[in-house]
């Protein structure tokens, strides 16, 4: 009740429509006796006015209007009419505004008065007559007001001559995406309307509504569903079970279900989604009916195919057999037409809604082995009681504007080829539905700056939560069902990096957290080189010019007596070199020359020893141990000369 009160005023302001210009036989939802507040009130002569009657079920009446202007045209009983010519207010069985132009009347077997407030007395200009019923004849008929938009019959214009088809499916989709939007007063519906056929012992039928209602001002709009019994011309409503009510409109009973004020949605231009409509058959139980909504651009966001289904109900038919939406030239048992559409009405039932503005595309398909379109459209529908007045369609280039802007016959217009969005593609983070074959082309390189860049590493396809790796140039082809695709590029950071060595500059690109590996010796030639004095890995974390430490050094030989040494040494080293070199505990090599050498080149050094040995004199008075060079005489005392020589003079 909340959102009613918050939108009175601008219920107020919509166009509320009298009976006098509503056709009662195209929303056969009007019961008999409709409530005072609709009756039929008494109009001054002249009038025109003539007699008719429908021997059996199967006639109707046309009404060939030749006068310029509008007029109200009415369909009373006999008992009815004499009231009402007496001055009294009664009911009309139906009733709807005429200009020039013909109007069918299916009605039941029955005597009836027509009736027309036709000031002008010019009956020459009216016929009346009774006529086999038609289905094409009353589809194409005139009417001044009915809801607009694109709807299907079940009739094929092939090559210029009218032919039927019939459709029967489990689920209808209506596909819309809204650029401009502007009702007079505020207020308008989008409406998915389908005629459900249940059969078992018995046959019923019910009219589908899912309903988007618009409330312009705040751009809020709202979700609701109506179940209408078709079954009679006066049928209500039983065994129905939903979120939803069994509601009463001009004493007739019809399910009705809106979520709460909570689930309003905010919108933004331009505003595209689906309607959708499912019908399941649960063998000798009855037939689940879901509507649900999918909202797929709202303003700059694109969002994938995800619906939300609303509201379930269940029709209990304990005897059911079969179950299906269907599309077919034919009457229901109301008097009502098997169709479906999806069509721009008003906010209020009995209103006539029209726009300062409209640009919208729409589309409609039923399920088979895919999501395919009706092949013929019409632009108006006779199911609603939710009218608009200055909308046309134009199909062109596999889409169909309803618009203010265009014009369009009451004729049928064939085009089995619409294009519709169901491929829903995140690109890279972008988010785009295909309608063309999409070519996947990334950039191999991104630079960020001029020592950052990305690589492509690989591309990751991933549909319905199974992965797999793609190449560069893979084609994405839309298909016929709702699908979510994302394509991920993985692409991997390098930075530019310097690495200034000793013996020249490296430049290149690295991996970024990679490891660079310094090289720990950097050789000049044979006798010289660079040895690393620091950590030789040194991690990528962004553009760097790094200067490693590097040590100068030289090859240093050094020739000994006894071996050959060969050892890098740093520049400016200052080396030792042994003064003594044993060979044992009683042979040496003493060092006659300097034992110092600065290092600023390669050396080859070849230093001088003198060849001792270790001489030992026991002598009466002690002993006397000394080295001496290989060669020497060596002098004992006279008291003790003895010949040593062989003992002390070797090499």
């Amino acid at each position: 009740m909340s959102r009613e009160i918050l939108f009175l005023a601008l219920i107020i302001l919509t166009v509320i429509t009298p009976l006098g210009i509503c056709n009662f036989h195209v929303v056969q939802r009007i019961p008999g006796e409709p409530p005072p507040v609709i009756k039929t009130y008494a109009v001054a002569y002249p009038i025109f006015e003539k007699y008719v009657s429908l021997n059996n079920c199967s006639q109707e009446i046309i009404v060939q209007d030749n006068c310029p202007g509008i007029y109200c045209l009415y369909v009373f009983t006999p008992q009815t009419y004499c009231l009402w010519s007496l001055g009294h207010s009664e009911n009309a069985i139906f009733s709807t505004e005429i200009t020039k132009g013909t109007y069918v009347i299916p009605l039941n077997k029955g005597n009836y008065v027509v009736v027309i407030n036709h000031f002008l007395g010019k009956d020459s200009n009216i016929n009346v007559n009774v006529a086999p019923r038609s289905f094409c004849s009353f589809i194409m008929s005139n009417r001044l007001a009915s809801p607009r938009g694109i709807v299907s019959y079940g009739i094929y214009n092939y090559s210029g001559e009218l032919q039927n088809y019939c459709i029967r499916t489990n689920s209808i989709l209506g596909y819309f995406n809204i650029s401009c939007f502007e009702p007079k007063g505020c207020l308008a519906s989008l409406q998915l309307n389908a005629v459900l056929l249940i059969n078992g012992d018995n046959d019923y039928e019910y009219f589908l509504q899912n309903i988007i209602k618009f409330e312009n001002c705040f751009h809020w709009f709202y979700l609701e569903d109506n179940i209408w019994n078709f079954s009679s011309y006066r049928a209500n409503i039983y065994h129905v079970e939903g979120k939803g009510i069994i509601n009463s409109y001009c004493n007739r009973k019809y399910y009705c279900y809106s979520p709460p004020c909570l689930y309003d949605i905010k919108y933004s231009l331009p505003l595209a989604g689906y309607l959708i409509i499912n019908v399941t058959t649960v063998q000798g139980k009855g037939v689940y009916v879901t509507f649900g909504f999918s909202s797929i651009q709202n303003g700059q966001e694109i969002l994938p195919p995800i619906f939300t289904y609303y509201d379930k109900v269940f029709i209990s038919c304990p005897n059911v057999i079969s179950a299906c939406i269907v599309i077919k030239p034919n009457f229901t048992k109301s008097l009502n037409v098997f169709s479906a559409g999806l069509v721009f009405g008003s906010y209020e039932q009995l209103s006539t809604v029209s726009f300062n503005n409209l640009n919208s595309t729409l589309a409609l398909l039923y399920c088979n082995q895919g999501w395919k379109p009706v092949p013929s459209f019409f632009s108006f529908c006779v199911n609603s009681l939710e009218s608009a007045c200055n909308l046309n369609f134009k199909a062109a280039n596999s889409k169909i504007l309803v618009s203010t802007n265009v014009h369009c016959s009451n004729s049928v217009i064939d085009m089995p080829h619409v294009s519709v969005p169901f491929t829903f593609v995140d690109y890279n983070n972008k988010p785009i539905y295909i309608e063309k074959p999409l070519n996947v082309s990334l950039p191999r390189t991104i630079y960020i700056c001029k020592n950052e860049k990305q690589c492509l590493y690989k591309i990751c396809l991933c549909i319905n939560g199974i992965r797999q790796q793609i190449n560069d140039g893979y084609i994405i082809y839309p298909r016929c069902y709702f699908i979510s695709i994302n394509i991920t590029a993985f692409y991997n950071t390098y930075y530019f990096i310097r690495i200034f060595y000793p013996n020249g500059t490296f430049c290149s690109w690295f991996l970024s957290c990679s490891k660079i590996c310094l090289p720990k010796i950097i050789q000049i030639c044979k006798f010289i080189r660079y040895n690393l004095n620091q950590s030789s890995t040194i991690i990528a974390t962004g553009p760097l010019n790094i200067t490693p430490i590097y040590e100068l050094q030289y090859l240093v030989t050094i020739n000994l007596p006894t071996n050959k040494t060969e050892e890098w040494v740093n520049n400016g080293t200052i080396i030792q070199i042994p003064k003594t070199i044993y060979i044992n505990a009683g042979t040496r090599y003493y060092l006659l020359s300097s034992n110092e050498s600065y290092v600023l080149k390669p050396l080859n050094i070849t230093p001088i020893y003198e060849l001792q040995y270790l001489v030992k004199l026991i002598l009466p008075n002690g002993t006397i141990e000394e080295w001496v060079n290989n060669g020497t005489i060596i002098q004992i005392p006279k008291n003790n000369i003895r010949k040593l020589y062989k003992q002390i003079l070797f090499k």
